[in-house]
């Protein structure tokens, strides 16, 4: 296996003393309880709003007869990911026979859901949050607990222990407030089935394409109801049987304008001076492009009369991430990854979508043990990764990941694991500032959403609207507030 200690810590984190000044590393001993409602002391204060949670820590609530206590675990997603918590809560309880979890499954909005029972005065003990979305709003809002108090405490515990990297998208002010659940990597997705049928070589798992590559086999990979290419007489792209290629718009797409110099949050915070970059507009319409110029990717221009996606067998190349693989496999047997295109500059990105403490939690000992197991043992994340939900943050599961025998096959599962531990290349919004997107991606999403569709389309370049982007997006940093229309 190659080195996945490339990524030191010192290098991802950035700080001088950081965090690591905050959480002492626990030698080797005895498993020790953390201290109950450690983060009370360190947590921000609270705010009056009704949707933000007190900062003070409720008094634990003592154990039920027999001394077992229930906590409520929130789940999101669709009925895979529930069968997922529920067993995965199963486990738990068979190591933990004093505590019980209750599951408390949402398929709509979690965060939402959350808020409505902060202000209610009853939220669930933990939850598993879109940490990539919401994670900086439920720090922000007073919700979730500070967890470096109890990584400080638990002897368990050893950073040296997982990968530096471990904590992509949940830390917020210097601070980690999350624990994996989900996620890791994202890459380039590829049916190996597609390119047979189609007699085009595959894509290289240690070379990372360029761009004028990758529109070169999406061409040829791109296929209308009549089997014409773009580019071709007749082709007709309101009536797609194949998809060449399908960036992500949304989580790691960023590497689009990375790669050519681009940026999006400068050192300072500010939005505007690098949105109407060069390269920031460059990187930006050419993920556009692939759709509303070359044809060769899903536009929403066109409505399709079937889905489109990678899951659905008719896109050959998709960006994706690691929480995707236990889906993927269930319907796409035989599949490949590799590294995201570059142009100028590789570039790699990936993300971990966590699970909290609320800070109104009244079983935080008991709560904070459910999050050990679950997201930093070894019997948790061996779970999480078996029903490929989870790239393992632990040193020690490292090798594991890569020989799973699922598909994708050992040389695709490298990709991942370099893609995320290489320093040199791994790069996120908010690096300098150490707060994902500032804390503010949901907000981010839902004004850059709209704004870009009419670039997606071909209706608007995006050189159009880039000084608008940057003044919409330092409203929101500043102010804290979503967008107002």
């Amino acid at each position: 296996m190659r080195s996945h200690r490339h990524l030191t810590r010192r290098g991802f984190f950035g700080l001088a003393g950081g965090f690591g000044a905050a959480v002492v590393l626990a030698a080797c001993g005895t498993p020790a309880q953390a201290p109950a409602s450690p983060a009370a002391e360190s947590a921000p204060a609270a705010t009056s709003k009704p949707t933000t949670a007190a900062s003070a820590a409720p008094a634990q609530q003592p154990a039920a007869s027999g001394g077992v206590v229930e906590i409520r675990f929130q789940s999101r997603g669709g009925n895979d990911l529930l069968k997922i918590a529920q067993d995965l809560a199963k486990e738990f309880m068979k190591a933990n026979p004093n505590i019980r979890v209750k599951n408390d499954h949402t398929n709509g909005d979690h965060f939402q859901k959350v808020l409505t029972e902060v202000a209610a005065g009853n939220p669930p003990d933990a939850y598993h949050d879109a940490s990539v979305r919401t994670g900086g709003l439920g720090w922000k809002k007073k919700v979730i607990e500070d967890l470096e108090p109890y990584l400080k405490a638990d002897k368990r515990f050893k950073d040296d222990d997982h990968i530096p990297g471990a904590w992509l998208t949940e830390i917020y002010d210097h601070r980690r407030t999350a624990v994996a659940y989900d996620s890791g990597a994202m890459a380039l997705f590829f049916n190996l089935d597609l390119f047979k049928a189609a007699n085009v070589p595959p894509p290289d798992t240690k070379k990372r394409m360029t761009w004028d590559e990758l529109l070169e086999k999406a061409i040829k990979l791109t296929l209308d109801t009549n089997g014409k290419h773009p580019g071709e007489s007749g082709f007709d792209p309101s009536k797609i049987k194949q998809y060449g290629f399908n960036p992500t718009t949304v989580h790691g797409h960023e590497h689009w304008f990375y790669t050519i110099g681009g940026e999006i949050i400068d050192d300072s915070g500010k939005v505007s001076p690098v949105m109407t970059k060069t390269e920031t507009i460059e990187g930006y319409q050419k993920l556009a492009d692939w759709g509303a110029k070359h044809q060769v990717a899903p536009n929403p221009e066109y409505k399709q009369t079937q889905p489109i996606d990678f899951r659905s067998g008719n896109v050959a190349m998709e960006e994706n991430g690691v929480w995707l693989v236990g889906r993927v496999n269930e319907v796409v047997k035989n599949w490949g990854v590799a590294p995201f295109p570059m142009q100028k500059t590789p570039v790699s990105y990936g993300q971990y979508s966590g699970q909290v403490m609320t800070r109104l939690s009244k079983h935080k000992d008991q709560t904070w043990e459910w999050l050990y197991w679950v997201s930093l043992s070894k019997d948790g994340q061996k779970f999480l990764a078996d029903v490929g939900l989870l790239q393992p943050t632990r040193v020690d599961l490292q090798d594991y990941f890569i020989s799973n025998p699922k598909p994708p096959a050992k040389e695709y599962r490298q990709v991942f694991v370099d893609e995320l531990n290489n320093g040199d290349t791994l790069k996120w919004p908010g690096e300098a500032q150490q707060t994902f997107y500032l804390g503010y991606r949901q907000y981010w999403i839902d004004a850059f959403g709209p704004m870009y569709d009419a670039v997606l389309r071909g209706k608007k370049q995006f050189k159009d609207i880039a000084a608008e982007v940057g003044k919409t997006m330092d409203t929101i940093l500043s102010t804290g507030e979503p967008a107002t229309s």
